[in-house]
């Protein structure tokens, strides 16, 4: 035994002790927050036959004319009985006037609503849904983008299905179009989105996509809308942890069945914007959801940072003159291992259920650029523009 261990050196055991560490953190957070999302069941089938919870359903339409021409019939096809789209448009824009008029005879559910406002100083969506969200006929809004679309006719009758009254805020989520941009962005959305609700699912609320949020009207508007956070980019991620009284009150749809799906593909530019937009949303959510995400992110940090040094260790200073310690070897390829499979049957249990493509299967290969690019995220979030400091929000 002593033969076996006499090549173990200090540096072998801080870089083993630390990988070991990180090892056991991911598989927790694995284990607790992306494991739930295809464990727990929905409640009876998942569809509610000749259900009446209402649900209006809210878009900013302002320069958005191909993809309102392209995704609109999709939402006012829906089967269920009672729901209502409301459309909130530039009034000077005569191409989106005239494309709503004539949708607007033969779809009694749509609902257009004009803005004459230039607004400068915060988020021109956040002010479009806001007002979109007011002439809500139905308790229960859904905020959506134009350039969303449900995946079937039942998705509003699936997603009412899942509606609780004690839950006024809850998260869905909609997917880019499979095989289509770039696979990296789609994978740093796919984890946020299995993040969002992995810590929704936890008791630990704190953002999710804007373009998938259902909130209780009278809680928002009581709330004041987005008057707290008008002047964070946050992207299209919503903190909506300051609507809640007790965590419990955020609900997550992880079915399949209610899931939406964006039309345009999305860039690696995009993708990286999108991610930077999103850490600074979570600088601004509650103390819980806050260290989680930070903790699981560190942790994946930790991780590839000891086999990095693992790995110069050895072929600095062990490579090839000096023994190897076998014994740390086979803990070190345990590890990585133990790590790799176990996050791979996650992702592919978890992707399976939201209905994603087979992105799963590049996980530990995505994984490795991510922890190279979210050192700059991490230091440069605050750098993102705030809405009314630059000529072009997102």
């Amino acid at each position: 035994m002593e033969q076996l261990w006499e090549g173990f050196s200090r540096w072998d055991g801080i870089c083993l002790g630390g990988l070991l560490l990180c090892t056991i953190l991911i598989i927790y957070f694995l284990q607790t927050l992306f494991r739930p999302i295809y464990k727990r069941k929905p409640s009876a089938n998942g569809l509610v036959e000749n259900d009446t919870k209402g649900i209006s359903v809210v878009m900013a339409g302002q320069n958005q004319y191909e993809n309102l021409k392209r995704n609109l019939p999709f939402w006012l096809n829906q089967t269920h009985a009672a729901f209502e789209v409301i459309v909130v448009y530039d009034y000077d824009d005569d191409d989106i006037n005239l494309l709503l008029s004539n949708m607007e005879d033969p779809h009694s559910r749509l609902k257009c609503v004009q803005v004459n406002q230039t607004i400068n100083f915060f988020d021109q969506e956040k002010f479009s849904l806001s007002i979109g969200l007011k002439s809500a006929a139905y308790s229960h809004v859904l905020l959506t983008h134009a350039d969303c679309r449900p995946e079937s006719d039942d998705c509003l009758q699936h997603i009412a299905a899942l509606l609780d009254e004690r839950t006024p805020v809850m998260a869905a989520y909609s997917l880019y179009p499979a095989r289509q941009g770039s696979a990296l962005a789609r994978y740093l959305h796919n984890e946020r989105i299995l993040l969002n609700l992995g810590l929704i699912m936890a008791g630990k609320p704190g953002a999710a996509s804007r373009h998938a949020l259902i909130y209780n009207k009278e809680l928002f508007l009581e709330h004041h809308g987005y008057t707290a956070f008008y002047t964070l980019n946050s992207g299209h991620y919503d903190v909506f942890s300051h609507y809640l009284a007790a965590p419990g009150e955020a609900g997550a749809i992880a079915a399949k069945a209610a899931r939406l799906r964006y039309t345009s593909r999305v860039s690696f530019n995009q993708g990286l914007l999108e991610e930077k937009q999103y850490l600074n949303a979570c600088r601004r959510s509650p103390g819980a959801a806050r260290k989680a995400g930070t903790a699981y992110r560190l942790s994946l940090l930790g991780y590839h940072f000891f086999i990095l040094l693992w790995v110069a260790y050895t072929l600095l200073t062990r490579f090839p003159d000096g023994p190897y310690c076998y014994a740390a070897l086979g803990l070190f390829a345990i590890c990585l291992l133990l790590k790799v499979l176990f996050q791979l049957i996650v992702h592919y249990k978890a992707y399976r259920h939201i209905g994603e493509g087979l992105l799963w299967w590049g996980a530990p290969c995505f994984e490795w650029i991510y922890v190279c690019l979210c050192p700059f995220w991490i230091f440069r979030r605050k750098k993102v523009r705030r809405p009314g400091h630059g000529k072009k929000h997102l």
